[in-house]
This record gives C-alpha cells, structure tokens and sequence, in this order.
C-alpha cells in the first residue's frame, strides 16, 4: 500500500484558525487520524513587490502585509 501524503499551506491553516499555531497540530493530527504517512506545511518565506505573476490566482496580501 502507498504511503499517503498530504501538503498543507500555513496560510489557511491560519485562517481557519485565527492566526493560532494550535492549528497546525489540529491540522496534524487529523491528518494522521485519517491515516496519513507524512504532513508538509508550506508557506513562501518571502515574497517580492510583484506578484502579478503569481501562479495561482491573485495572490492573498498585499506586498506590504507583514
């Protein structure tokens, strides 16, 4: 049987659970309840001024967000 995997972006877990890092854990931990082999929380450790070319739609902040 595959070893299931399951990325998840920092960012919604964020948002689902008011900016509390509790949620990573949550997310977690579900995740292994569900019978999963390994969880990635990603996230961009920077971002430039120009994200009009952001791959994925447009892009959630502002240039300016912290």
């Amino acid at each position: 049987m595959p070893e299931l995997k399951v990325c998840v972006s920092m960012f919604g877990v964020e948002n689902l659970f008011d900016d509390h890092p509790i949620g990573f854990i949550e997310a977690a931990k579900l995740a292994d309840q569900a019978g999963m082999y390994q969880v990635n929380f990603t996230d961009h450790v920077t971002m430039g001024e120009n994200t009009g070319d952001y791959p994925y739609g447009k892009f959630p902040l502002p240039p300016e967000a912290p």
